[in-house]
């Protein structure tokens, strides 16, 4: 089976997670050696589950049911669209233009990302989305667009709000990725073999993405840490890694797996 660009299997403990985002990292053209240093400081003292074979085997064992693929395609597509609205509030609160760039364009990927979840699942199960269903889906991404400038709010959030932001995106981005990794295995599998030129493009865009996504998180950290917020940024990582390692154990407890 030919791989989408991009692919690779889906990490199996806490080196292997570090070693695959920052070889993304490196390979995009992003170095960020000081974040890197706090990444693996934080996540060396936990083992996040969902980089844990367990988690990938009972994701393999799930997405062998057509009808549970389905819907996590849906979901997916569901947590895309409200995380485009989420970033595209969050344009407006922050004080830097330059993180307000990024946080603009990651809206319109994330509107984006919501399309592209449908039309996969549209193209792997043909006819399974018609009628009143398919304009359902497509309700579901706000359709965001560069061209379209979200309203500034004053006054803006202060830095440590903005820090405590980009590292939730950063780790949440991680996660996202991890789970983009595991479903396209089982995807292609189902895809009729006409969809599947198309349907690997958009796996590879979803990917490239992702990376992008957590590139922009780590410089900004990276800066920050390098202005002397190194214990600041390091205290929020290992808070918020502990919660999204939380918030993936309870899924694991009713065998869901919600994206982001």
């Amino acid at each position: 089976m030919d791989c989408p660009i991009g692919w690779t299997a889906a990490p199996e403990d806490a080196a292997e997670l570090s070693e695959q985002i920052f070889s993304a990292l490196f390979s995009s053209g992003v170095e960020v050696p000081r974040f890197a240093d706090v990444f693996r400081e934080v996540v060396g003292d936990r083992a996040p589950p969902f980089a844990a074979p367990s988690y990938g085997a009972l994701f393999r064992e799930r997405a062998s049911e057509p009808e549970w693929l389905a819907r996590s395609l849906v979901i997916n597509a569901k947590k895309e669209g409200e995380g485009a609205q989420v970033l595209w509030k969050m344009v407006g609160e922050v004080a830097s233009e330059l993180v307000a760039r990024n946080v603009h364009q990651h809206a319109v990927d994330e509107s984006n990302h919501a399309q592209y979840y449908v039309k996969i699942l549209q193209w792997t199960f043909p006819g399974c989305a018609e009628g009143e269903v398919e304009q359902a889906l497509q309700q579901i991404s706000p359709r965001h667009s560069l061209r379209v400038t979200p309203h500034r709010r004053t006054p803006p959030d202060p830095i440590e709000v903005t820090l405590d932001e980009m590292v939730q995106m950063n780790i949440g981005e991680i996660r996202t990725r991890v789970h983009q990794l595991l479903p396209w295995p089982a995807v292609l599998e189902h895809c009729p073999p006409e969809h599947l030129k198309k349907v690997r493009g958009l796996i590879s865009t979803l990917l490239r993405d992702e990376t992008r996504h957590i590139a922009y998180t780590a410089q900004i950290l990276e800066q920050a840490i390098a202005a002397g917020r190194a214990s600041s940024v390091r205290d929020r990582m290992a808070e918020r890694f502990e919660q999204f390692c939380d918030l993936t154990r309870t899924e694991l407890g009713g065998a869901r797996f919600e994206g982001s």
